[in-house]
């Protein structure tokens, strides 16, 4: 089964975008390029090996942004992707 981001709007679009041009928190660019590139209908492995990426983290990120949006790209996720990581 496939899995892919939900329909982004443009402004959305856009606003991923303008995080991949001028943000300097990697989390967030890593984020925002899995996420555009699952909204081109990549599939995770696709992802995955395009940007060096593990399955899960796709995953992760698909799954995070379908339920959260751009919460997915803040900080707190780091610390429970951490734990998952490492427990």
């Amino acid at each position: 089964m496939c899995i892919y981001v939900r329909d982004i709007t443009n402004d959305e679009g856009n606003r991923l975008k303008r995080i991949l041009r001028s943000s300097n928190n990697a989390f967030k660019v890593k984020r925002a390029q899995v996420i555009l590139a699952s909204a081109q209908m990549m599939r995770v492995p696709e992802i995955a090996k395009s940007f060096g990426f593990s399955v899960d983290y796709v995953r992760y990120v698909i799954h995070g942004f379908n339920e959260s949006g751009f919460e997915v790209l803040e900080s707190k996720y780091d610390n429970w992707l951490l734990a998952v990581s490492c427990g």
